[in-house]
């Protein structure tokens, strides 16, 4: 199977609107608004704005439908969220993606590596959950994740398509 090569795009406090700042697919955006408070509040307010920037860039840079947000189970032993799900327009691809949200400048890599394979397993369970329940038919599902770090200076993202 062939990945896709990872996706960095730049939101910094200082631009305006979505733009590209050069030819490659680095892009900017002003989240300042909501950037300086997200950095000093808590965890789960931190990991809400990643998730809607993460939503909006695979909205707007990867074409993706987004069909939910946070979508929570509790089944028997089995519980927890999908952070997004999205649906790929081009081949109908389902795509769940993990967020993961930092506030330091080693955040992307940490979160990166902080995607455990005990969590790898629990969203492919989570998900089998998900298409059980008839909501979304899918005949491929690709896992996703985008990691977001949240500087003083700006928010940088990166997406990594079929992660795992």
């Amino acid at each position: 199977m062939s990945r896709s090569a990872p996706t960095r795009r730049s939101y910094g406090s200082a631009m305006g609107s979505l733009r590209p700042s050069s030819p490659s697919d680095c892009a900017t955006r002003d989240v300042s608004g909501s950037l300086g408070a997200a950095r000093e509040a808590t965890r789960g307010a931190r990991g809400r704005l990643g998730e809607r920037l993460a939503a909006e860039h695979l909205a707007s840079v990867h074409d993706l439908d987004i069909v939910a947000l946070n979508w929570r189970v509790a089944v028997d032993e089995l519980r927890g969220e999908l952070d997004l799900v999205a649906r790929d327009g081009r081949d109908g691809t389902l795509v769940v993606c993990e967020v993961k949200t930092r506030t330091s400048a080693r955040g992307r890599d940490g979160a990166l590596a902080s995607l455990t394979a005990t969590q790898q397993r629990r969203i492919r369970r989570l998900t089998g959950v998900l298409l059980a329940t008839g909501e979304l038919r899918a005949s491929r599902v690709r896992f996703d994740l985008v990691a977001v770090d949240l500087a003083v200076s700006g928010a940088t993202l990166m997406h990594l398509p079929d992660a795992w």
